[in-house]
């Protein structure tokens, strides 16, 4: 179901006043299971190529941090950093 993603979405709100806001940039971290780290920024929404080419190749036990993940939604004239995501490949 992860390999199936194309890129990252992202919804603000509070006491069910939501919004859909864009994602500006993130940085993702792969930790493999029997590799080291690697870290690449990604440059809007969709998954660049560098980011695809570690999510096509992912295995079990492998790690994925998102993070730095900056949001820019309509009511906001700046970017919000909406916190990190972590997936583990099972």
């Amino acid at each position: 179901v992860f390999k199936a993603q194309s890129g990252m979405g992202a919804v603000w709100g509070r006491c069910g006043n939501t919004q859909p806001c864009n994602v500006e940039h993130f940085q993702m971290i792969w930790r493999g299971y029997l590799n080291g780290n690697v870290r690449i920024f990604n440059n809007g929404a969709r998954f660049t190529d560098a980011v695809l080419q570690y999510i096509d190749q992912a295995q079990p036990g492998d790690v994925f941090l998102f993070y730095d993940i900056a949001v820019r939604c309509p009511d906001s004239a700046g970017t919000r950093n909406s916190g990190a995501l972590q997936i583990t490949i099972k």
